[in-house]
């Protein structure tokens, strides 16, 4: 019932099951592209990485039983 997140949302919501940066990065490329910009800290503060500072995160989540990291995937 919002259209935006405020940094209160439970973090399992983002219910992530597969990824696979092997597959962007290869459409990527397939389309020319030389490079990759994502963005890993929403406005609210949801980081897509393994962060010590905040739990507001990937790493409340059930991806990977909590030990996924987009940004590691990707790099």
């Amino acid at each position: 019932r919002m259209e935006w997140g405020n940094g209160m949302e439970d973090p399992k919501i983002f219910d992530l099951k597969e990824l696979d940066t092997d597959q962007w990065c290869k459409s990527l490329k397939d389309a020319g592209m030389k490079m990759v910009i994502l963005t890993v800290k929403h406005h609210d503060g949801f980081v897509l990485w393994q962060s010590r500072y905040t739990d507001h995160g990937i790493m409340s989540t059930n991806f990977r039983d909590g030990k996924g990291d987009v940004l590691r995937d990707l790099s």
